[in-house]
């Protein structure tokens, strides 16, 4: 019998967490809404969360060193399956602040693993069609995930919803106990890490969560708002976007493997700009709403796959995809903090909550500029200066 690739083990696994993070994950924002927090105080709390997040990013460098990249990324899975578990008791402020710090130390841990190891698996010539095959799998997960969750949390309740989504967080567990060697290089100490930060990418992926922000995160509070409180309604609308994102995924990707990275990132960022826009001014109008969820999931389905694949290049060329993607996730929390706050002190004094989606807009252009400048080669130019520190 032949043995899964690393690329389908990886991929298995990320299907696994996806549907946790599309069930509970998707659902979080609005489980406080809906135990009595409002639309500044729901953000001010992601913050909090990429805030610690960041203060941790460098501790679990010695983790990985000890245990290695396999069980370290086990480590991290099981870490994000109790951060379900916490969120049930969200509704009080020590509940929230237990969940923030529990949240906040699994995602430490578990996304510099989870884009390194994602960068080290994927195919130099098909690395477009990877990640558009990727983000399918995320869409698809994304069907299921918030209808099982919305009719759990509104027919049965919290406890049972979000540990179900524990329980599928810790199903991603097994693909990588299958894996045998993860190609992501050496585990950088602190100063290398610091030091040998790709400038280009660190500044995409703070823009990236500049955008993201507001864009999915501050939006998701404001749709569950326009669709009247409804964990039910938000699972559905959740649902239909996903597949719309599926199918621009897997064209989006193979695009890019036929060379036509630069006509799909003028698409992406004039279709990512339109969609915050669209998002901002629906004013709480269901109608809108829906049909803003819907043409974002499609353009976010765009957006990911010609960002991710230049991030994901430069981090292979370098050699040493963790220590590549630790300094990048710690730029993606300050782009995200920034972004949330910004939302947060929109949502305070605008009558209008939706436009707290707006700051996101200004970050289209800078990715723009960075994508149209990458060049997945010069990732290397990262490994020559790591090689110059120490």
């Amino acid at each position: 019998m032949t043995r899964p690739t690393p690329f389908i083990l990886m991929l298995l696994h990320f299907a696994a967490v996806q549907l946790a993070w599309a069930s509970g994950g998707a659902f979080a924002g609005v489980y406080l809404l809906k135990v009595g927090f409002s639309l500044p105080e729901a953000l001010a709390a992601y913050a909090g969360i990429m805030c610690v997040r960041f203060f941790l990013r460098f501790a679990g460098i010695e983790i990985v060193r000890q245990l290695g990249y396999r069980s370290a990324l086990v480590i991290g899975t099981i870490l994000c399956a109790f951060e379900f578990f916490a969120l049930i008791g969200a509704d009080s402020i020590s509940g929230l602040v237990c969940w923030i710090l529990i949240s906040a130390v699994a995602e430490a841990c578990y996304w510099p693993l989870h884009h390194a190891v994602t960068a080290s698996t994927c195919a130099e010539a098909a690395r477009g069609r990877q990640i558009g095959l990727r983000q399918a799998v995320m869409a698809l997960m994304s069907v299921v995930g918030p209808v099982l969750a919305g009719t759990l949390l509104a027919r049965i309740g919290p406890v049972t919803a979000f540990a179900t989504s524990a329980a599928m967080c810790l199903l991603g567990v097994v693909p990588v106990l299958l894996m045998s060697v993860i190609p992501a290089g050496p585990v950088p100490s602190l100063r290398q890490a610091l030091s040998g930060a790709d400038r280009l990418s660190a500044i995409l992926f703070a823009m990236d969560g500049w955008i993201c922000s507001g864009f999915i995160i501050a939006w998701a509070l404001v749709l569950f708002d326009a669709l009247g409180s409804s964990y039910e309604a938000f699972g559905w609308t959740g649902a239909a976007a996903a597949i719309a994102s599926a199918v621009a995924s897997l064209v989006c990707g193979s695009a890019l493997d036929r060379g036509k990275k630069r006509r799909y990132l003028v698409l992406a960022s004039v279709a990512t700009a339109g969609s915050v826009l669209l998002r901002a001014f629906s004013f709480g109008s269901p109608t809108l709403s829906v049909i803003a969820a819907l043409s974002g999931a499609a353009v976010s389905a765009l957006y990911v796959p010609v960002t991710m694949s230049v991030i994901y290049g430069r981090a292979k060329a370098s050699g040493r995809a963790y220590g590549f993607h630790l300094t990048l996730e710690a730029a993606w929390d300050s782009g995200v903090v920034a972004g949330l706050l910004a939302a947060a002190c929109v949502a305070i004094w605008s009558p209008v909550p939706s436009l707290c989606v707006l700051p996101s807009v200004l970050g289209v252009a800078v990715v723009y500029a960075c994508v149209s400048r990458a060049h997945p080669a010069t990732g290397a130019a990262h490994l020559a200066a790591l090689s110059l520190v120490d």
